[in-house]
């Protein structure tokens, strides 16, 4: 009688664990979710969300440390370096970057650790730059 009623208890504990453990999954799942979102612009891959969610469950990460985590990443910086020579070429020639341009700039960023206002002055002195003026 006994060992069923612990039986009984252990079973219906283990339910809750589950249920407790099935909601947490889908709290981590939102708050990586709109971290990506918020920060790439686009949804997690099942790589990312396999990755992140398991920090957070064995690792304790909260959401301020997927932020950071996905701030660092290289897909990020790559991102903020391409907005940051769109929006050079557009102030300085009103036009966006071609495909050369892009790549030559955000090598120079990323190899070479031109910032934005190097990349500026570049392109100030470029012909293309001197003819619009």
């Amino acid at each position: 009688m006994f060992t069923r009623r612990l039986l009984v208890g252990l079973v219906v504990a283990g339910a809750f664990l589950l249920a407790d453990l099935s909601v947490h999954a889908q709290d981590y799942e939102r708050i990586i979710t709109r971290a990506y979102e918020d920060i790439l612009g686009r949804q997690p891959d099942q790589d990312g969300m396999r990755h992140f969610r398991s920090r957070m469950i064995d690792e304790r990460w909260d959401e301020a440390r997927v932020r950071a985590a996905l701030r660092a990443s290289d897909e990020y910086r790559v991102r903020q370096i391409d907005l940051v020579i769109h929006r050079a070429y557009d102030d300085l020639l009103r036009r966006k970057p071609d495909r050369q341009g892009q790549e030559n700039y955000r090598h120079k960023m990323l190899r070479e650790g031109w910032d934005e206002q190097r990349v500026r002055q570049d392109i100030m002195n470029s012909d293309e730059y001197r003819r619009r003026r």
